[in-house]
């Protein structure tokens, strides 16, 4: 049944043709063991030669070695060249700020692509299921993602990387391995409820499966499907006007008209800002929502000359009539407009390149006998006061906060004068807030508005770390 299903999903988005190169992303898992194993009892068929990379992350000591002599075995078995990288995922995500979980995919991915180039393959198949889609929908659901991060992860992406087995359950898995009594490892990482993934696996998604009587995997990857399409046709309607709106230069810039801009419908508008972003950074990676709107916050009401940065190394001015994007070629030099901003999701880290800070945040329930200990760098919030989404910015004009112990609000240009803060160093500390205002001026002053007091059940706790 899985080999017809996996058929009907690689003929359907047209993933494989005779005489790609097909490299396997091999974990171990019952997952990747799956996909290797249809593969290989398809390769005859579509004309197709497999090869397997497997990432020791060092995460796990002896049984990681264990995994990656199981999988080279297991590619010796099936007549499968295997490739194998050991790299210390701990000590990178550690060095790079990030979590083990962003380390890891960051240096697998890496390694597919780095493998890619010499092997001049055209497709990397990695091993995520209709589970995973599932699982990875209601995370991005829990952080406030947009109609692109609702159509759920593709089938096919430009880069090769395809997904044979999304239409496939886990529960079809297990009992494919099971069937045709293959062998696999076993990521003990993954039967632990601390992370969050696992947490909507283990706990979530039985839940509601059980007290709603409705398969809720089957459901949201069907929703992913019919939002993919409409996503796809409003993208085709952005595409058309950016062409209107923007023009590129010989000096690699984007110059976007702001009355054309401004009399777009926000969903098109806002896909026209990523594009012309796109167009200068060759992608959009580490532009989120936020910076989106501050362009157009700039376009709709900034004065003319007014600049600001945002990440990649971009600047954007408005000047006559016009939105320009373009890259910095001055980063050090200040300007009186400097500016950037980063969404944060409810737990996570996040760098903040142009402070110098890297910003993590948890939240915890609150126990009576807990004595709640503040320093400059770390601070804790009530949670259920932070209004909508949480960001880190620099400070922005008007902006005001209701320092602790004041009775008042002050704006925070008075703030940093009474600090005596340097007029230079300003535009750089990271200033916490949420849709409603400022929580924290981070090392100088938290709001009144967001304390934890009596009635307070959860909290937000918040550490800043220099890079």
């Amino acid at each position: 049944m899985i080999l017809e299903k996996v058929k009907n999903t690689i003929e359907k988005h047209s993933m494989l043709k005779e005489g790609d190169k097909v490299i396997i992303a091999l974990s171990g898992g019952p997952d990747s063991v799956c996909l290797m194993d249809v593969l290989a009892r398809l390769k005859d068929e579509y004309g197709i030669r497999l090869y397997a990379a497997h990432l020791n992350h060092q995460i796990r000591g002896i049984d990681a070695q264990k995994d990656a002599m199981f999988c080279m075995k297991r590619c010796e078995e099936e007549g499968i060249m295997c490739f194998i990288k050991a790299y210390d995922v701990p000590a990178y995500s550690r060095e790079k700020g990030l979590s083990i979980e962003e380390g890891a995919r960051e240096l697998r991915y890496g390694m597919f692509f780095e493998l890619q180039k010499k092997l001049s393959a055209g497709k990397i198949a990695v091993a995520h299921n209709l589970d995973d889609q599932a699982e990875t929908l209601i995370m991005r659901m829990m952080r406030g993602t947009g109609l692109e991060g609702l159509k759920g992860m593709e089938y096919s992406r430009g880069d090769g990387i395809i997904r044979p087995l999304l239409d496939v359950t886990r529960e079809e898995i297990e009992a494919y391995i099971s069937q045709r009594g293959l062998e696999f490892r076993i990521d003990s990482t993954n039967l632990e409820d601390i992370y969050t993934r696992n947490k909507i696996r283990l706990k979530l998604i039985p839940y509601i499966d059980e007290n709603f009587n409705v398969d809720i995997k089957k459901a949201l990857s069907r929703m992913g499907s019919l939002l993919s399409d409409d996503a796809d046709y409003i993208n085709s309607c952005a595409k058309a006007e950016f062409d209107r709106v923007c023009t590129l230069d010989d000096e690699c810039r984007a110059r976007i008209e702001v009355a054309k801009l401004t009399a777009l419908h926000d969903a098109i508008s806002s896909r026209a800002v990523r594009m012309a972003i796109a167009s200068i950074a060759g992608d959009i990676k580490g532009i989120q929502q936020v910076h989106i709107e501050y362009v157009m916050e700039l376009a709709r009401n900034g004065k003319e000359g007014s600049r600001i940065d945002i990440p990649r190394g971009l600047m954007v001015i408005k000047e006559n009539g016009h939105i320009v994007i373009k890259k910095n070629q001055m980063e050090s030099t200040h300007a009186e407009n400097v500016g950037f901003a980063y969404e944060l999701e409810g737990e996570g880290s996040m760098r903040i390149e142009e402070a110098g800070v890297m910003v993590q945040t948890a939240i915890l329930d609150k126990d009576p006998s807990w004595h709640i200990e503040r320093d400059r760098h770390t601070a804790y919030f009530d949670l259920d006061k932070v209004s909508g989404k949480l960001s880190v910015t620099s400070r922005m004009e008007g902006d005001r906060i209701r320092p602790i112990g004041l009775g008042g609000t002050k704006k925070l240009k008075d703030l940093f004068i009474d600090l005596k803060i340097a007029r230079e160093q300003r535009d750089y500390i990271p200033v916490l807030r949420d849709e409603s205002g400022v929580m924290w001026v981070v090392g100088y002053r938290l709001s009144e508005d967001y304390r934890v007091d009596a009635h307070t059940k959860r909290l937000l706790k918040v550490t800043f770390t220099e890079l």
